[in-house]
């Protein structure tokens, strides 16, 4: 019998001296014993498409004035240490399906106005019920276990807080280019 594993997804942002900024939001799970965010490693339990170990979802923003905010919304692997035909698969199943329930979304809704709604509407394609940050978007340690945390099951007020951040990073930016 296999375990259920609660996905969420932790958001975090980036100003670099190069006058570029990034919003990085990847996905965890949370761990059993402290209810704390986790990396996800290779072997897990879940459906055959399923692999999130090193799903992200980004997006870039610079300190270019004609653009007010975010660009470059994209879904990707990132910082995979190895893969083999098996982890590679299941990589383009999950981006598949991911990129299918992304499609079908904007085919109901309409296409998102900010990245908030993007990483949102990523949340809801893989049931993650959690978005998680940073206490003040800071943090504390590269152990998860060693950081705190906020936590929004309310997906209207993660979009906020996560706009609010690209917000302060572009202010960030423009601060650099002066």
């Amino acid at each position: 019998m296999t375990e259920k594993v609660e996905y969420g997804i932790l958001v975090e942002k980036n100003v670099d001296i190069n006058g570029y900024g990034h919003i990085r939001a990847r996905v965890i799970r949370f761990s059993e014993v402290d209810g704390k965010p986790r990396g996800i490693c290779s072997v897990f339990p879940g459906k055959d498409w399923q692999f999130y170990d090193g799903l992200e979802v980004n997006c870039q923003m610079d300190s270019e004035e004609y653009r007010e905010g975010p660009y470059g919304f994209k879904i990707e692997y990132r910082d995979v240490y190895a893969a083999d035909l098996y982890k590679v698969n299941k990589m383009q199943k999950t981006l598949k399906k991911i990129n299918n329930k992304m499609n079908k979304f904007a085919d109901d809704f309409g296409n998102v106005k900010t990245f908030g709604e993007y990483v949102v509407r990523v949340a809801n394609t893989i049931k993650a019920k959690t978005i998680v940050f940073f206490k003040n978007d800071e943090p504390q340690s590269t152990n998860y276990s060693m950081n705190n945390y906020d936590y929004y099951k309310d997906k209207n007020q993660a979009i906020e807080r996560i706009d609010e951040m690209a917000k302060d990073v572009k202010d960030n930016l423009m601060k650099y280019k002066r």
